[in-house]
């Protein structure tokens, strides 16, 4: 009869460890829930295991169990990088006395600016239009050769139902009222009601809010006054 061969260990297990822990693991209902980002009402909660429904009545009972679990808010550096607009930014609205015109009307919203140094009118500012474009006779009249066009291969769409291939495209400096900026603006062969189409993206980096219903527009200026 062959002898049992006993194990041998190089060193000494824990006491603790061979023999086992005798307290028993409890499961944190509360910091699960935590982890897990859902949607959930109450009679959905209720309709759980019982220890959910203890968890929830604990939390109910003592809302620091909650306020240890809510993230602490943004910090004012990363404010700045943030896209969303600043929360004190004014409110910009408008009122009855910012009416321009008397009864309904359906015009365009335009206005007179300078390009350079030179005073153009009929400029349209149109937020549903996703470039700023310029006809070629406005080109011409202002003495901008056809040489100063940086390619493009950009297409734009809307003329005579039909597709009209940008010539090229130009930043010019151009200022309404107080207000200066740069605007790249495509140019096009063909006949257009207005002398200028400024589009969104010259509207939404100066902070622009158009209403064409009061013939006015309204924005932000350096120093955050409307």
């Amino acid at each position: 009869m062959e002898k049992q061969k006993k194990l041998r260990f190089s060193k000494a297990l824990p006491k603790d460890n061979a023999e086992g822990s005798t307290t028993p693991y409890r499961f944190d209902v509360l910091a699960q829930l935590a982890n897990i980002p859902a949607r959930i009402t109450l009679y959905e909660l209720l309709r759980l295991s019982k220890s959910t429904r203890e968890a929830l009545r604990e939390a109910l009972a003592n809302a620091e169990v909650f306020i240890i679990q809510i993230p602490a808010g943004p910090r004012e550096e990363d404010v700045e990088d943030c896209l969303h607009t600043s929360q004190n930014a004014p409110c910009i609205t408008f009122m009855a006395d910012d009416m321009q015109v008397k009864g309904k009307h359906g015009r365009p919203l335009y206005f007179i600016e300078y390009i350079g140094s030179s005073e153009v009118s009929c400029i349209q500012v149109d937020p549903g239009s996703a470039l700023s474009i310029m006809p070629r006779r406005v080109m011409q009249h202002l003495g901008i050769p056809t040489h100063r066009l940086s390619a493009t291969q950009t297409t734009i769409y809307g003329f005579n139902a039909n597709d009209t291939r940008s010539m090229g495209k130009i930043k010019l400096k151009c200022q309404i009222g107080d207000l200066k900026s740069k605007v790249t603006c495509y140019v096009i062969d063909a006949d257009t009601s207005y002398n200028l189409l400024l589009g969104r993206p010259l509207i939404h980096r100066n902070s622009i809010v158009p209403s064409t219903l009061h013939q006015v527009m309204k924005y932000i200026d350096g120093s955050g006054k409307v």
